[in-house]
């Protein structure tokens, strides 16, 4: 839970959740490049003209936000 407010736009159509891949480049005792990618999930309220960020995470927790705001708030969401 966090205390900060969040801000749903007017006629909000649904909840977008999209897969985006990332990539990380680390240095291994500051020579060696080590590269990893990983999955983030950014959430996404939509209407018919903007979209409006809310936050990224992983699935399991986008998926449990997602099913909250639906349940309280009857806003259903997408996963592309």
């Amino acid at each position: 839970t966090s205390t900060r407010r969040v801000k749903i736009p007017t006629s909000c159509k649904g909840l977008l959740i999209k897969t985006t891949t990332k990539r990380i480049v680390s240095r291994f005792n500051a020579v060696l490049p080590v590269t990893s990618t990983f999955k983030s999930f950014d959430m996404f309220f939509y209407t018919d003209t903007r979209v409006v960020r809310l936050i990224n995470t992983d699935y399991d927790r986008a998926v449990l936000i997602a099913n909250f705001i639906k349940e309280q708030l009857g806003i259903d969401y997408v996963v592309k």
